[in-house]
C-alpha cells in the first residue's frame, strides 16, 4: 500500500485500473480507496483481521483488496461458483465475523458486507478525508492450495513476501508507465496476485474483465489487442487453447503488443513451448514456477529462440 501511494504521488493523472464499466486514475483510485478503507474501520474491521471475500472480477474487487490493506487487514479469496458447503467452511476457517460479497447474504453468523453498498456509500460521503494513516498489517493474504497432494490447506502470506515478490516481478518483468496488465487469473489461485499488484510500482495500469473465465477466454486475444496488454500470465493447458483455436492474424497483432508472457500452473511441455516461439517473436515468453507455500514464483527461466 505504500508502494501504491508513492506511485499516486508519481503517476496521479495515469489510468491506474479499469474494467469494462468504470475507471480510475490513480489520484482517483487513492480517494476512493481511502474511503472505503474508512467505511470497513466503521464496520468493525481492525488491524490483522482476516476478511473473507466473495466477488466476481471489477474495480471494486481492487479498491476493497487496497482498502483493507490501508487498515491492515487482509483477504481470504471465495469463488462464486464454490459450493455453498465450501463457502460455509472458509468462511468458518477464517475465523472473522463478517465478510463482503457482491452475491446474495448466505445463512451464517457473519456479519454480511454488501461491496456495492459499501463502495456506493463511500463515494457519497464527501466528509472523509483523503488521507488517512497506514496500519500495515502482518499478512496480506490467505490463499488455499488446490489440495492436489491432500486437503486443501489455508496459507496465510505476510506483506514481506508480497514485497519480494513484486520487487522482483518489477526487477525482471517490469510494468512501467503506458504498460499493463490484465487480470485472467481467478483470484482464488495465487498467480493473481502478481496481476492484481504487478501494475503498481510503475506506474503501470490494470485492466479487469468480468468477460476472463474458463468459458469466454476465447474472448482473450481480442482483449488483449484492444486494451494494448503488456503483460500476460497463462497456465499452459489456457495457452494451448488460444494458440490452438486463435487465428493466426490475432497471434501476430497479440505478438505487437505484448512485452511478457508468463506461464505457470501445469508443466510446460516442449511441444507447447516450440508453438509458442514459433509465433511470438517479439513478446519474451517465461516458463515460470512456485508453490503457494513460496509467494507465487519460485524460479522462472526465459525461453529463448
Amino acid at each position: 500500500i505504500e508502494k501504491f501511494y508513492s506511485s499516486v504521488e508519481k503517476y496521479s493523472s495515469s489510468i491506474a485500473i479499469y474494467d469494462d464499466e468504470t475507471k480510475y486514475t490513480y489520484k482517483e483510485l487513492k480517494i476512493i480507496v481511502n474511503k472505503v478503507a474508512n467505511e470497513l474501520k466503521q464496520n468493525g474491521i481492525e488491524l490483522n483481521q482476516c476478511v473473507p471475500l466473495i466477488m466476481k472480477p471489477s474495480t471494486n474487487l481492487i479498491i476493497v483488496i487496497l482498502a483493507l490493506y490501508q487498515i491492515g487487514a487482509y483477504y481470504l479469496p471465495i469463488a462464486h461458483s464454490f459450493p455453498k458447503k465450501r463457502k460455509l467452511l472458509f468462511l468458518k476457517d477464517s475465523n472473522s465475523d463478517c465478510y463482503i460479497s457482491d452475491e446474495e447474504e448466505l445463512k451464517t453468523n457473519k456479519k454480511y458486507i454488501n461491496v456495492m453498498k459499501l463502495i456506493n456509500k463511500a463515494k457519497n460521503n464527501n466528509h472523509i478525508a483523503t488521507h488517512s494513516k497506514i496500519k500495515e498489517g502482518k499478512y496480506a493474504y490467505r490463499i488455499y492450495t488446490s489440495g492436489s497432494t491432500g486437503a486443501p490447506k489455508g496459507v496465510l502470506v505476510t506483506q514481506d513476501n508480497l514485497r519480494y515478490i513484486l520487487t522482483n516481478m518489477n526487477k525482471y518483468f517490469p510494468c512501467n508507465r503506458g504498460d499493463k496488465y490484465i487480470l485472467t487469473t481467478p483470484y482464488t489461485f495465487d498467480v493473481s496476485i502478481t496481476e492484481i499488484f504487478g501494475w503498481i510500482y510503475g506506474g503501470g495500469s490494470l485492466y479487469v474483465s468480468s468477460k476472463v473465465s474458463s468459458k469466454a477466454l476465447t474472448e482473450l486475444p481480442k482483449m488483449v489487442i484492444d486494451n494494448n496488454i503488456t503483460h500476460l500470465a497463462l497456465s499452459p493447458s489456457i495457452l494451448n487453447m488460444i494458440l490452438s483455436t486463435c487465428r493466426y492474424e490475432y497471434l501476430e497483432m497479440m505478438d505487437k503488443t505484448l512485452k511478457y508472457i508468463m506461464i505457470a500452473g501445469e508443466e510446460l511441455i516442449p511441444e507447447l513451448a516450440n508453438k509458442l516461439n514459433s509465433i511470438f517473436k517479439s513478446a519474451k515468453t517465461f516458463n515460470l514456477y512456485g508453490p503457494t507455500e513460496a509467494t507465487v514464483y519460485a524460479t522462472y527461466y526465459e525461453m529463448n529462440k
